[in-house]
């Protein structure tokens, strides 16, 4: 996340970003295959939505990699989910 995070200012359905997002698809794949744990098709399609509109998410989330960040994070899930 704080990757992710590192600048609210960049575009969050850049290539540079979404290259992030897909290195967290795969740990989150790994990770998950290790615990024989299914997160569906729509995984990141869902965690967008946790952070677009979740308000103790947004709140959590902007308090701990600043204002925005939770926007920020929402819009790159939705567009790699996408």
């Amino acid at each position: 996340m704080e990757k992710l995070t590192s600048d609210l200012t960049k575009d969050p359905s850049s290539n540079e970003i979404q290259q992030i997002v897909g290195e967290m698809d795969t740990l989150n794949k790994e990770t998950h295959e290790i615990t024989k744990m299914e997160m569906g098709d729509n995984y990141w399609g869902l965690m967008s939505e946790l952070y677009l509109a979740n308000h103790k998410y947004i709140e959590v989330t902007d308090q701990k990699y600043g204002v925005g960040a939770s926007e920020f994070i929402g819009r790159a899930l939705r567009s790699y989910a996408e």
